[in-house]
């Protein structure tokens, strides 16, 4: 199924998210830097015309996701999973936000990106066929994973009456992951009746396809505290330090392509529409330098599970 651990944050998906951002923040002096909803506890997010822009960069760590299946009707339904394909995620990715406020209403808007597709892990396929034995891994593969993707959120967060901190959030969250199995090393131990002795086979070109696409749509809350520097010195005066954290869960709706381009006796192509739920939480540590000039180092966790069939 797709996503047996998918992204398991895509683990620490995002962890250092690191977004050093420009903000053009079209304000006058005193009112808030809004990148990342910043100054919320003000009460200044209610000034009309209120815009900011971001760019940066975002680092990807240890991060991956996964997708399974069992084996068919009859003698293969003794098995599962029946294979899985593993794929990591540590790319860097560029970030560019948009922010407006209007009244008590935030609206934010996200892309990101990848901005190269090597990556020192490497994708995995493993295959149970031993019959004797089901849970016994038989076939196994490694290779080249060249990762390639995308993400876009939007959302809007609005006050929570009586908590002066906190805001709600709620928006639609959509991510892609791509992938090519490429120039791949494959070890068998097992064969559908016992051991066996294959040599490792070095198996050279693009092997599989594979992508998988998430539409989600979440809920939450944003707490944000901020402390103006100016007490502690004159000098400090412009500076602000931000502290935010979001959590939110999602219902996701999800779908698959896994293309086996050297499938025998044929290539096979399958996917699958599949359905589940994901949590994220994102805290953020910055500083306001100015109006115009915003520093954040964010951490983000994610966690997409669906499941579904083939088709």
């Amino acid at each position: 199924m797709v996503g047996r651990r998918v992204v398991s944050g895509v683990l620490l998906v995002v962890l250092m998210l690191a977004t050093a951002g420009m903000c053009q923040a079209q304000v006058s002096p005193g009112l808030p830097n809004c990148l990342g909803g910043d100054n919320i506890a003000s009460g200044t997010m209610g000034a009309p015309h209120l815009y900011c822009g971001s760019v940066g960069v975002r680092k990807y760590i240890n991060s991956f996701t996964s997708y399974q299946f069992p084996g068919s009707p009859g003698p293969e339904s003794v098995f599962n999973p029946l294979s899985r394909l593993e794929w990591p995620w540590e790319q860097l990715y560029y970030v560019a936000r948009l922010g407006k406020g209007s009244g008590d209403i935030q609206i934010n808007l996200e892309l990101a990106g990848t901005l190269d597709v090597f990556s020192n892990l490497k994708a995995q396929d493993s295959d149970w066929v031993y019959f004797a034995d089901p849970g016994q891994k038989s076939v196994f593969s490694q290779g080249k994973a060249m990762p390639r993707g995308w993400t876009f959120d939007g959302s809007l967060s609005y006050p929570v009456p009586g908590m002066f901190f906190v805001r709600g959030v709620g928006g639609y969250r959509a991510q892609q992951w791509k992938f090519t199995y490429t120039d791949f090393t494959q070890f068998q131990a097992f064969g559908e009746f016992g051991p066996v002795v294959v040599p490792p086979i070095f198996i050279p070109g693009a092997a599989i396809e594979f992508s998988e696409y998430y539409n989600m749509w979440y809920g939450g809350g944003i707490l944000t505290i901020d402390f103006d520097l100016g007490g502690l010195s004159p000098r400090l005066a412009s500076l602000q330090l931000l502290f935010k954290g979001q959590g939110d869960y999602a219902y996701v709706l999800g779908k698959n392509f896994d293309f086996h381009i050297l499938r025998t006796p044929a290539p096979r192509y399958t996917q699958e529409r599949t359905s589940g739920g994901a949590w994220h939480v994102n805290l953020t540590v910055g500083c306001r330098v100015n109006n115009r000039l915003a520093l954040t180092v964010e951490g983000d966790l994610i966690g997409i599970q669906t499941g579904g069939i083939i088709m």
